[in-house]
């Protein structure tokens, strides 16, 4: 007769089969959790893309801003993972003829020294200036001495090679009053106010920039002077930038500004005028660089062919210390033409990749957005 023994099972192997079973049903429901995360994820993907920052993008963030397409561009459209966020078409002559954008489109417009002489500088002719509204005179160059339209005068002065010296331009205001200082009403009183701003532009002996300043007449919050000094390398690129408050770069001459009055702009546009000083001399006797004082600084860097390869811009410093670096981009060329943009952050961490064709536009940008990455593609077709 047989006889039925019971084996004691091992422990070990009990205990086994318990996590075997328990690590089944975990992951089961990590599989479950990763079919349900799919579509999290890509909302997420989708919401990055669609956050503040990207729903306000519609042109290439590159670091020399602003950026403006180059060459005979037919036409012009930003991919991004989602569609296309902006499509531009152009004719023959350059002329924008269609702009659709998903995104808010902010128009902003090149204020920088280089965009105000060129159009300083321009020279018109007899037919531009037929105008009953507008008042101009011009200078054998065809460049504008004087104009004004009722509402504003501009006064500009040039060397004898038609660089742009001096602006000047008045503003005035009608202000209305209809009561006094204890509330009664009288009879209307029309005030005329005058607002002034000056620009000054002081070049080197190769006829490039080398300080430039902006004065309007506010001193308080809406005040946007400003004063940027240049230097230049022996090949006179530009290799430091310095931009000030442009009432401490000039204060050697004309003291601190701190009201709101005309005083300080009729003290430097006084001594252009009386011949006391001439722009350049204005610059050469007034200038005061004070590192202290000035709130931005960058930095350019070039390789033997003169190309700009690293750009380092310092925005920020600290109350004990010198400057902190806020963004460094470098460029890379391959027989002499733009191929890729790198872009860091304070801590030189990779933030963006840009690539550019041969006409130095950009055809795609990877933005490092945490731990994510944001390609955008834009698709450029020519006229031949």
């Amino acid at each position: 007769m047989l006889v039925e023994r019971k084996v004691a099972r091992n422990p070990l192997l009990n205990i086994a089969e318990t996590v075997r079973k328990q690590l089944n049903g975990m992951k089961k429901i990590l599989y479950i959790l990763y079919i349900l995360l799919i579509p999290i994820s890509s909302v997420y993907a989708q919401s990055l893309e669609k956050s503040w920052l990207f729903s306000q993008k519609n042109w290439p963030n590159t670091a020399i801003y602003p950026y403006e397409l180059k060459g005979q561009v037919k036409s012009w459209e930003m991919k991004g993972r989602y569609g296309i966020v902006r499509r531009q078409e152009f004719d023959k002559l350059g002329n924008l003829v269609l702009d659709n954008c998903k995104n808010k489109v902010t128009v902003i417009e090149n204020n920088s020294p280089d965009a105000l002489i060129k159009n300083y500088e321009k020279s018109y002719i007899a037919f531009d200036t037929i105008n009953n509204s507008i008042y101009l005179k011009l200078n054998n160059r065809g460049q504008v001495l004087e104009k004004g339209d009722g509402k504003t005068r501009t006064f500009n002065t040039f060397d004898a090679n038609g660089k742009i010296l001096m602006s000047q331009t008045r503003t005035f205001k009608s202000r209305v009053y209809t009561a006094d200082s204890r509330g009664d009403f009288n009879t209307p009183y029309v005030y005329r106010d005058t607002t002034y701003s000056i620009t000054l532009f002081e070049y080197n002996q190769l006829g490039s920039l080398i300080t430039f300043a902006y004065f309007n007449r506010s001193g308080s919050n809406d005040d946007n002077s400003i004063g940027i000094i240049y230097k230049r390398d022996s090949a006179d690129n530009v290799i430091q930038e310095m931009k000030y408050n442009s009432h401490a770069i000039l204060s050697r001459c004309f003291g601190d500004f701190h009201s709101s009055s005309d005083d300080y702009l009729k003290k430097v546009i006084t001594k252009i005028k009386d011949s006391s000083f001439t722009v350049n001399d204005i610059f050469s006797k007034c200038l005061v660089i004070d590192k202290y004082k000035h709130y931005w600084n960058s930095t350019y860097k070039y390789d033997t062919s003169g190309n700009c390869v690293e750009y380092i811009y310092y925005g920020y410093r600290p109350l004990h210390g010198g400057d902190q670096q806020t963004l460094r981009a470098t460029w890379e060329f391959t027989d002499g033409i733009l191929t890729k943009e790198l872009q860091y952050d304070g801590d030189n961490r990779l933030k963006a990749t840009l690539e550019y064709d041969d006409n130095k536009n950009v055809i795609k940008e990877i933005i490092i957005w945490g731990d994510q990455e944001v390609v955008f593609d834009y698709e450029i077709d020519y006229y031949e």
